[in-house]
Parts: C-alpha cells; sequence; structure tokens
C-alpha cells in the first residue's frame, strides 16, 4: 500500500477521510488523486466560476480592500514602514490595474 514518507498517511486513509495528513501527501498520491478527479470531475475543460477577465478584476478588487485595511491599521498603530510598504503596494496594484485596461 502506497504510503507518505513524510507523514505516514496511507493511501488508503486518505480514501476514507478524505484528508490527507501533509503537503507532501500531493506528490505521494499524485497520480491516484488524479484519476479520481478525471473520474468525478471534468476538470480538462475547468476555469474557474468566473470567466479569466472577471476572476482577475474580482481578486484584484478584494486585493486593494484587504491592502488598504492593512495600510490603514499600520497608520493607526503608527508602524510608518508597514504603511509605506502598504501604500506602495496600492500604487503597483494601482499602475498594473490602469496598464490592462488600455490593453
Amino acid at each position: 500500500m502506497k504510503q507518505c514518507s513524510y507523514c505516514g498517511t496511507k493511501f488508503d486513509d486518505f480514501l476514507n477521510n478524505q484528508i490527507l495528513g501533509c503537503p507532501y501527501c500531493y506528490q505521494t498520491f499524485e497520480v491516484e488523486i488524479q484519476q479520481i478527479l478525471e473520474k468525478n470531475i471534468d476538470f480538462k475543460h475547468y476555469k474557474g466560476l468566473l470567466p479569466d477577465k472577471k476572476a482577475d478584476s474580482s481578486s484584484s478588487v478584494i486585493t486593494k480592500e484587504f491592502i488598504q485595511a492593512k495600510l490603514d491599521s499600520a497608520v493607526e498603530n503608527e508602524d510608518y514602514e508597514k504603511a509605506a510598504f502598504y501604500r506602495d503596494f496600492l500604487k503597483a496594484l494601482e499602475r498594473d490595474n490602469q496598464k490592462n485596461k488600455y490593453e
């Protein structure tokens, strides 16, 4: 029986519990997991829940909101080094969004 050399999880354990023991299990059981996915999901054609452009813009908005909250928190805590990092990060995101808008 195939077993993860890092954590000791056996493939039967995974089949019974549907939980892998560690990140190395994905490498150890890669072939078996892929076979399971191929049987149960048409994942070769799966593109995600959103089309590419919508997924990109959606994740960008979330990222901007998240980084803005981090920036606000850093300023409130007077951690100006972190605040400068988050400010620069937001500027870079905005630059990328403007660049993508005109491509």
